[in-house]
C-alpha cells in the first residue's frame, strides 16, 4: 500500500482529504454507522459514490440516538463532484483511498467530526486521541506532545490518553540517550511524513541500544507511529501511537497519513480557542473563526475547516465585530495579532 505524500493545511483544496475518502466509495450500499465495525472491510475503487452522496446531501447518515451530521462535510463549501475528483487526481490521496475499506472511511470521518465538534481548551482534543487509539490499536502509549527543542529538549505540553507516565530513569535518558531514538523530536520537528519506528530500526538493532533497555522495553513499546504538526522554530508538536507485540501495518500508516491535514486543523482551532475564548466575551466558536480570519481565510474556507455553512460563519463574524467593536476583517485580525 502506497502512503500518500504529506499535505499541509493550505495544500488541501476544499473537499480533498477525508472527503476524498468518501468520494472513493462506489455505488454499493454503505454500511450504517451503527454496524460498520462488524464484518470484513471492503476495498473501494475510485468511482462515483452515489448512495453515500445522497445520504450526505439529504441531511446526514444517522446513528441511533444522535445525528452524525456528515452533511456538514459537503454543505460547508458547495459540493461539486467533478471538481473534487479532479482535485483528488492531482494528489496521491487518490491512490491511498483506493486501498482502504468503507469501514475505515467511515471511521476516519467520525474522527474528523469529533475534532470539528470539540470546543474545549485542551491544546489538542483528547477525544480525538481516544478515537485514534481505537482506530489504530495502541496499548503502550497514545498522546500529543509539544516540546521546546531549541538547543535541548523540554516538554511544555503533554496530553496522554493511553499509557503510564515515564519512569524517572526514562525521563533522565532524554538528555543523554534521546538521539538513539530515530524518531526523536529534535530530529524531525518539521517533518511532514508519518514515521514508523519499524521502518527505521529492526528489532535486533533496537535490542543493542541503551534507549531500548531504559525506555522501550520497560514501557512495552515494540513499534511506534509519530506525526508532527506545524510549529514555530525551536518548537515541536507531535502525535504519537505506540504498542507492544506486532508492528504497525501499512494500512494503519496510511490511515494516520490521511488524517494528518485534519489533525493540523484541529490543533490550530484548539490554539485559537485557548488564545481568544472569553476575550471580549467571544465564544469558543467565535474564537476559532477569529483565529482563521487572522490567518487570512475567507468565509468559505473557514466554513470548510469548521464543517459549518458560510452563513453560520457570517453570523459568527457579525458577533465578533460587535464584541470587539470593529467593522472590518483587517481590524479583527489586528486584534488577534495577524493580518488577513
Amino acid at each position: 500500500m502506497d502512503v500518500p505524500e504529506p499535505l499541509v493545511d493550505e495544500d488541501l483544496p476544499c473537499g480533498v482529504g477525508l472527503l476524498g475518502t468518501v468520494v472513493a466509495l462506489d455505488e454499493r450500499e454503505v454500511p450504517r454507522l451503527d454496524d460498520h465495525r462488524d464484518g470484513p472491510g471492503v476495498g473501494v475503487p475510485v468511482r462515483a459514490f452515489a448512495r453515500l452522496e445522497q445520504d450526505l446531501l439529504d441531511g446526514g447518515v444517522r446513528r441511533p440516538g444522535r445525528d452524525f451530521a456528515l452533511f456538514g462535510l459537503v454543505r460547508g463549501f458547495g459540493f461539486n463532484r467533478g471538481r473534487l475528483l479532479e482535485s483528488i487526481g492531482r494528489t496521491s490521496y487518490r491512490e491511498a483511498v483506493t486501498a482502504i475499506s468503507e469501514r475505515d472511511a467511515v471511521a476516519l470521518l467520525e474522527i474528523v467530526h469529533e475534532g470539528a465538534s470539540d470546543v474545549g481548551r485542551e491544546s489538542f482534543p483528547s477525544s480525538v486521541l481516544w478515537a485514534l487509539s481505537r482506530l489504530i490499536p495502541s496499548d503502550a502509549c497514545v498522546g500529543y506532545q509539544e516540546a521546546d527543542v531549541a538547543g535541548g529538549f523540554r516538554v511544555v505540553d503533554l496530553i496522554e490518553v493511553v499509557g503510564e507516565p515515564l519512569s524517572p530513569a526514562a525521563e533522565a535518558a532524554y538528555d543523554t540517550l534521546g538521539r538513539q531514538n530515530p524518531m526523536h523530536c529534535q530530529l524531525h520537528a518539521h517533518e511532514s511524513r508519518v514515521l514508523r519506528l519499524s521502518d527505521l530500526l529492526t528489532r535486533r538493532q533496537r535490542r543493542t541500544l541503551e534507549w531500548n533497555a531504559i525506555v522501550w522495553q520497560p514501557h512495552g513499546i515494540d513499534d511506534a507511529l509519530r506525526l508532527w504538526l506545524p510549529a514555530e522554530q525551536g518548537r515541536s508538536r507531535s502525535i504519537y501511537l505506540e504498542r507492544s507485540g506486532r508492528n504497525y501495518t501499512d494500512r494503519e500508516l496510511t490511515l494516520l497519513s490521511l488524517l494528518r491535514p485534519h489533525l493540523v486543523r484541529m490543533q490550530r482551532s484548539a490554539d485559537f480557542r485557548r488564545r481568544f475564548d472569553g476575550d471580549n466575551g467571544l465564544t469558543s466558536r467565535e474564537a476559532e473563526v477569529l483565529g482563521w480570519i487572522a490567518r487570512g481565510k475567507t468565509n468559505r474556507e473557514i466554513a470548510s475547516r469548521l464543517f459549518v455553512s458560510p452563513h453560520t460563519v457570517r453570523k459568527h463574524i457579525e458577533n465578533i465585530f460587535e464584541k470587539l467593536g470593529v467593522r472590518t476583517r483587517t481590524a479583527a485580525a489586528r486584534h488577534a495579532g495577524g493580518t488577513p
